[in-house]
């Protein structure tokens, strides 16, 4: 109810729902419906990145049958940024970095919008293969 009252200036609830797997959550998407899928980016863990984009594509085959799925942000200047701009091309979510001024890859960034700068959007959420599970 707090959402509601706070965060909705246009009508609607304006908020990205994090670390928003529990129940009492689950139960809240008819008024917040963007879920985020995934743990956070952390760019400084070599480890964290292929587990994060494996993670929050499984993630979605569930939460992307009751919301809208947000793959978190990535770094476009990141060494591991390519992979990260794929798996959001493909997510069905919206793309966002989280560079730091001036640290940009716009090579990159303008391989993930169409020439007049509107982007192209999944229907779906991205999901494993029937292969892959």
């Amino acid at each position: 109810q707090s959402v509601l009252k706070h965060f909705a200036a246009s009508g609607a609830p304006e908020c990205i729902n994090c670390m928003c797997h529990s129940t009492e959550n689950l139960l809240s998407y008819k008024h917040t419906s963007v879920i985020r899928a995934s743990d956070d980016f952390y760019p400084r863990d070599r480890a964290s990145h292929g587990a994060h984009v494996a993670n929050v594509a499984f993630n979605s085959v569930f939460l992307g049958e009751v919301g809208v799925c947000d793959w978190d942000m990535f770094q476009s200047a990141h060494d591991t940024a390519p992979m990260h701009a794929a798996a959001r091309a493909v997510g069905g979510c919206a793309v966002y970095v989280s560079d730091e001024p001036g640290r940009h890859n716009f090579e990159l960034l303008r391989q993930l919008v169409l020439p007049d700068g509107t982007t192209l959007r999944a229907k779906h959420a991205g999901r494993p293969t029937v292969d892959c599970l």
